[in-house]
């Protein structure tokens, strides 16, 4: 509902302006550019380190440190491009696509068991989870902006649509020198947010200009399914050992389970539908061509 109302405005807005501004200076333009996103609104995950010291004459003793990990899907570099139509001098209409190779973020988990007894040997272990995200932002926007002879203030505002996959690594490994490492790929469906820009032309010529602008984007990934690529005990692979329901997954908002009903084998398991947050805050920078 606040999503329809801010478009709606923003369409009224740009409709006003269209009308009311006279001079016809229409063109075309494209620009080049790129930069990076700095990570908003990110989601929590706790990493943690265990000390379970086990006793003969006591309780074990136990100790737990939990830390906070952001989990900013939406920072790392982006680059890309867009086409551009001036109606007139102050307003206009610009398609831009951009991609964005987020950055990596790891954490690592670990847990350690001792005893006073000597026949028992100590034992510990380490799970790490790496998330990456790689997305195609589409993004349609009104563009208001100056005339001014050499440097030209303007800014845009419209929807960003992401489409993309979001990659997710888990590795296990023990003082037994056994290990595990399993990858999942998360991806389906388009997901709607809002953006806006502000920004400076500076002008070369009557040509080319170039352009420095301050983003932002405001949007959730919903994956709508996620799949199992890789597999593998202590460097075996294991993915041709496992079904179908152990290596797809479906997203849901709301799903139905069944009990004592088993999940079908050669069917994707359900499970509810996770939201990443891959919002920013960016700096671009580029060269702009005027047809």
């Amino acid at each position: 509902m606040i999503l329809s109302k801010t478009l709606k405005a923003a369409a009224a807005f740009g409709l006003m302006i269209c009308l009311s501004v006279e001079a016809p200076a229409q063109s075309f333009y494209a620009k080049l550019g790129g930069g990076y996103n700095f990570g908003l609104n990110s989601g929590i995950i706790f990493k943690s380190t265990e000390n379970t010291h086990y006793s003969d004459v006591a309780n074990p003793a136990n100790s737990q440190k939990y830390e906070r990990v952001n989990l900013k899907l939406g920072q790392g570099g982006i680059f890309g491009g867009s086409l551009g139509y001036m109606f007139n001098n102050n307003v206009g209409f610009e398609l831009g696509i951009n991609y964005l190779a987020g950055e990596k973020t790891t954490y690592k988990s670990e847990v350690n068991y001792t005893s006073d007894n000597p026949s028992v040997l100590p034992y510990s272990y380490s799970l790490t989870n790496t998330y990456q995200s790689q997305i195609v932002l589409v993004q349609p926007s009104l563009v208001i902006a100056t005339d001014l002879p050499k440097l030209n203030p303007y800014t845009r505002i419209g929807l960003v649509i992401a489409n993309g996959i979001i990659k997710h690594t888990q590795s296990f490994s023990n003082s037994k020198g056994e290990s595990e490492e399993n990858k999942f790929k998360y991806s389906g469906g388009a997901h709607l947010g809002l953006q806006a820009a502000i920004g400076l032309n500076f002008k070369l010529n009557d040509k080319i200009s170039i352009f420095t602008e301050g983003t932002f984007n405001n949007i959730n990934f919903a994956p709508e399914k996620g799949m199992l690529t890789k597999s593998t005990r202590n460097g075996v692979n294991q993915l041709p050992t496992l079904n179908t329901s152990q290596k797809e997954i479906k997203y849901e908002d709301d799903p139905t389970f069944n009990f004592p009903t088993q999940q079908s084998p050669s069917e994707p398991r359900t499970e509810f539908r996770q939201r990443f947050p891959i919002s920013s805050i960016g700096l671009q920078t580029g060269i702009k061509y005027n047809f």
